[in-house]
């Protein structure tokens, strides 16, 4: 794997990649920083492409074609003491990174803060990064890990380590499908309320989907041309701005479809999979409906869930709804409302044997609840109630939980 990490910090960068080293080894991993000029001369090549595909000529970053995982500062304005016009946000280089290069996931640093965990769990929703972390969390070695984790570790931090090769798998998935509708491809229901793979309109619009199923993956990015103009779909959660749409109309289906794998991850992963309701993932599946897990009177067997690789302990009869293919999420999870409607609750169960444990967002672990808080999130879910230890570090300091009046509650 090929790790690079653009910062206008050099010593900072460079402490970052002795820690990922150590966490996950040298065999087959690349982690490099790019020196300051290095870094400029990167940002100058972006901003240069896509002004010259604007025009009509689209060509990527070479560079940036061969980096599995990029790593980026938020506050790049160092980079404007060095007499170069290439200074951008990390946001910015972000989004012209995704669509001038072949580049796999990609991290913000310090976007949202250098040490906060969000009770809102919908604030980084809009970010152009694959993933946002702080300066305090880009080292934690559980960031490149599926299970075990002991630290402060956000649930919805995906395993480093493996999700290039899935945001690979996904664009292979999209471009194999690039012409086809969205709606049928992912097998969701767009008509019937009472379906259980029913998605709501609003969760639609926020990919840019119209209640049809016209739609393909290609149009989704393109647009569609009225009266001779182009009309790009209003993606709220990766908006590409006007004067790029020529620009999408260019790319070759490889970059479409990386791009496609880009937005549809965002969807997928901060609007529909926190909501846990459509989809759901192991720990919220078994907190909901404990007899899933089949020795539920057990606390190691409910902790033995709370895997990003490979669930073990559940009733064989759930892996009939597991979400497929698996590319389309970061962890193992699977059609809620249809395990709802299918999988009944055993004349034997009874709820005095269900341990008394939640399972934590900050920390990617079921915790007793006499240690750990309840909080209301901003989640479009009809159980907004999520759980946290509070009390967590994360890089030598406590981590702020924001608002910290959800904690009040």
């Amino acid at each position: 794997m090929n790790i690079v990490i653009l910062d206008d910090d050099t010593p900072r960068a460079e402490s970052w990649v002795d820690s990922m080293r150590t966490s996950i080894g040298g065999d087959g991993h690349s982690v490099t920083a790019l020196s300051v000029p290095e870094v400029s001369e990167v940002i100058s090549s972006l901003h240069k492409s896509r002004y010259s595909a604007r025009e009509g000529e689209y060509k990527t970053v070479a560079q940036l074609d061969e980096v599995d995982l990029l790593i980026v500062d938020y506050d790049l304005l160092g980079l404007d003491t060095e007499g170069t016009s290439a200074w951008s946000t990390g946001a910015e280089v972000a989004y012209a990174a995704r669509l001038m290069s072949l580049v796999g996931p990609i991290v913000v640093v310090n976007q949202y803060g250098t040490n906060s965990f969000d009770l809102t769990m919908r604030r980084t929703s809009p970010s152009y990064a694959d993933l946002d972390l702080g300066s305090k969390h880009v080292t934690s070695a559980e960031l490149w890990r599926s299970s075990d984790f002991t630290e402060f570790r956000p649930w919805h931090w995906p395993n480093l380590l493996v999700e290039p090769v899935r945001f690979k798998d996904l664009s292979n998935f999209i471009e194999a499908n690039i012409d086809k509708s969205i709606i049928e491809t992912l097998q969701l229901n767009i008509e019937d309320f009472d379906s259980p793979r029913y998605i709501p309109h609003e969760l639609l619009a926020r990919l840019g989907l119209l209640p049809d199923k016209s739609i393909t993956f290609r149009s989704l990015l393109t647009g569609r041309r009225g009266e001779g103009k182009l009309q790009p779909n209003p993606i709220s959660v990766f908006n590409i701005l006007e004067k790029d749409a020529k620009i999408i109309e260019k790319l070759p289906n490889r970059n479409l479809a990386n791009l496609a794998a880009a937005v549809l991850s965002h969807w997928i992963e901060r609007l529909i999979l926190p909501n846990q309701e459509l989809i759901c993932d192991a720990p919220h599946l078994v907190s909901r409906y404990p007899w899933v897990l089949e020795n539920y009177k057990d606390e190691s067997a409910w902790r033995k869930i709370c895997d990003l690789h490979e669930v073990h302990g559940l009733v064989p009869d759930l892996e009939k709804f597991r979400v497929y293919p698996e590319c389309l999420v970061s962890r193992p999870a699977y059609w809620g409302q249809e395990v709802k409607g299918s999988i009944k609750r055993p004349v034997d169960f009874s709820i005095r044997d269900i341990p008394n444990l939640a399972f934590c967002e900050d920390a990617s672990r079921f915790v007793d609840k006499s240690s750990c808080k309840s909080y209301p999130s901003d989640l479009q879910s009809f159980d907004r109630e999520r759980w946290v230890v509070d009390e967590l570090s994360a890089g030598g300091e406590k981590v702020n939980y924001e608002p910290q009046a959800y904690l009040l509650m």
